[in-house]
C-alpha cells in the first residue's frame, strides 16, 4: 500500500511536470527531483505505471461500456445530440499501429443519415399537403364571409388546429434539417478520424482486457531510457493491432486535449441527466397532487 501511495503521489508530480514540458523525458524529471534517491524512484516505477493504467481503465475501458456508447448499436443521431461520445475529438496522431490495423466501418451511420434524409422529404411533402388544406379552409371561410354566411365554430377550430400543426411540422423540419447538415459534415470531415480513433481505443482496451500488454521499464542504459508500453490485439488468432507508446505518449491519452474532450462530454451528460431527473420529479409530484385531489 505504501509503494502504491507513493507511486500515485509521484505520478501526479510527474504528470504535472510533463504538462509543463511535454518534451521532457521521465528519467530526467526523476533525476531532477531530489525528494528521494534515484534508485528508490526506480523501485516504484511499477506503481507509477499502475496508476496510469488505472486512469486509462477509468477513462476508456469502464467509461466506454457504461457511458460513451451504452447501447449495442451505434447511433449517428446520438453523436449529434451529444449523448454518444465523438471519438474524432480525440488527438491520437501519436498512436500508430506497427501493422495494418483493423478498422470497423459503422455502416449504421450512413443508413441513419439516409433515413433522416427520407424523413425530411416526407416532412416537406406533409407540410405542403397541410398548407394546401389550410389554404382551402381560409378560402372557404373568406367566401362564406363575402356571402355573409355564419361560419361554423368547428371550421374556425379546424383552421386554428391546421395552423398550429403547420408551425409544429415546420419546426420538426428545421430541426431535422440542422441534424442532417451536422451529420453530413460529420460524415464528410470527421468520420474517418472517428473510425480510426475509436478503433485505436478499442484495440488498446482489448489488449489490456486480454492481458496482451507488456511494459518495458526504463533503466540506466541507453536500451531503455524511457518506459515503453507495448500493446497487441488478436482476433481469431490473427494480430489486428500492435503499437508501442512511451510513458509520455501514454499520458497524452488521459491528459490535455483528450481529457478535455472527455470531461466536457461527461459534464454535458451529467447536466442533461440532472435536468431530466428534475423534470421527472416535477411530473411525479404533479401526478401525486392530482391523485390527492381526486
Amino acid at each position: 500500500k505504501k509503494s502504491l501511495t507513493e507511486g500515485l503521489i509521484m505520478n501526479q508530480n510527474i504528470l504535472y511536470e510533463i504538462g509543463m514540458d511535454p518534451n521532457a523525458k521521465l528519467k530526467d524529471i526523476m533525476k531532477e527531483n531530489h525528494k528521494m534517491p534515484l534508485p528508490e524512484k526506480f523501485k516504484i516505477q511499477q506503481a507509477v505505471v499502475a496508476a496510469q493504467m488505472v486512469a486509462f481503465y477509468i477513462v476508456y475501458i469502464y467509461g466506454f461500456d457504461r457511458i460513451y456508447n451504452a447501447d449495442e448499436r451505434d447511433h449517428l443521431d446520438k453523436i449529434f445530440d451529444g449523448s454518444m461520445f465523438d471519438f474524432s475529438k480525440l488527438d491520437l496522431s501519436f498512436l500508430e499501429s506497427d501493422i495494418p490495423m483493423s478498422i470497423k466501418d459503422y455502416p449504421y451511420f450512413l443508413e441513419q443519415l439516409e433515413k433522416n434524409r427520407k424523413d425530411k422529404t416526407e416532412l416537406m411533402d406533409r407540410f405542403f399537403e397541410m398548407d394546401n388544406s389550410r389554404d382551402g379552409l381560409e378560402n372557404r371561410i373568406e367566401e362564406m364571409k363575402e356571402e355573409k354566411k355564419e361560419i361554423p365554430e368547428n371550421m374556425i377550430q379546424a383552421l386554428e388546429s391546421q395552423k398550429k400543426r403547420l408551425i409544429e411540422t415546420n419546426q420538426k423540419y428545421q430541426n431535422l434539417k440542422r441534424k442532417i447538415d451536422y451529420e453530413h459534415c460529420f460524415m464528410e470531415f470527421n468520420f474517418e478520424d472517428y473510425k480510426k480513433n475509436r478503433s485505436k481505443i478499442e484495440h488498446m482496451r482489448n489488449s489490456i482486457t486480454h492481458g496482451n500488454i507488456k511494459v518495458k521499464y526504463m533503466d540506466d542504459s541507453e536500451k531503455h531510457n524511457e518506459t515503453i508500453f507495448c500493446f497487441k490485439d488478436m482476433e481469431e488468432g490473427h494480430e489486428t493491432f500492435s503499437a508501442k507508446l512511451t510513458q509520455n505518449e501514454f499520458n497524452q491519452l488521459i491528459a490535455g486535449r483528450n481529457l478535455h474532450a472527455i470531461s466536457t462530454f461527461l459534464d454535458e451528460n451529467i447536466k442533461q441527466y440532472n435536468r431530466e431527473t428534475a423534470n421527472n420529479t416535477i411530473i411525479s409530484k404533479q401526478h401525486f397532487l392530482k391523485r390527492g385531489k381526486v
